[in-house]
């Protein structure tokens, strides 16, 4: 990087790292039985969304700040699996280095994660391929937020059976918190998935958050 960005990062403190705590905590179920709302984002996970209805709600550390919940899809002849996850994003305490160094080491990190978050799929499934990345758009409350999607294919146990299986990967940039979705399906069910899917995404909204 050229040396007037890398000084400029030494006005910035670094803060926090996604999903990761330095004190092991075993993860807990959330008893829900109506809506479960993430105490610092504001969003809202409802008992069913579309054609899913809602699964396991986790939390990974002791405030419930990271936690992870899952959706089935509500169909016997095709199964498709949605887990999202909300944790706090690293926090850039900017100290005195300008608005657009801030904004570009907050990019940086972003990206970084985004690479964890694929190198973690890879690890878990050691064939995975990718099929597709590209950049992703949520608009919520008529602001647009910005993203990282990819697409893996590999073999795997899904529903008892070995076989080809579709995942999707998320990642959206939500203020102070980080927004993960992974999405799993049969290959050869992915014209049916794909429409169920789509409507998961339109339905499932962040609408009673606003970031802060």
């Amino acid at each position: 990087k050229p040396l007037s960005f890398l000084a400029s990062l030494v006005g910035l403190l670094i803060c926090g790292c996604p999903s990761v705590n330095l004190t092991v905590f075993e993860p807990l179920p959330i008893e829900a039985n109506g809506p479960y709302t993430h105490s610092g984002s504001g969003i809202p996970f409802l008992p069913s969304v579309g054609y899913f209805h809602r699964g396991r709600i986790t939390q990974y550390d002791p405030k419930a700040t990271d936690i992870g919940v899952g959706y089935n899809l509500n169909d016997m002849r095709y199964q498709v699996t949605v887990s999202v996850y909300v944790y706090p994003a690293p926090r850039v305490t900017s100290q005195g280095s300008p608005d657009n160094v801030v904004a570009s080491t907050r990019a940086l990190l972003f990206e970084s994660h985004f690479e964890t978050v694929k190198a973690e799929i890879v690890r878990l499934h050691p064939d995975a391929a990718v099929v597709s990345e590209s950049n992703a758009t949520r608009t919520e409350n008529q602001m647009d937020y910005g993203g990282l999607k990819v697409i893996f294919e590999y073999q795997g146990q899904f529903a008892g059976q070995d076989q080809v299986l579709a995942s999707h990967a998320y990642l959206f940039d939500y203020g102070k918190w980080l927004v993960k979705y992974r999405i799993t399906y049969p290959k050869e069910s992915e014209d049916r998935a794909l429409p169920r899917i789509e409507d998961f995404m339109s339905k499932f909204t962040w609408a009673a958050g606003d970031g802060a």
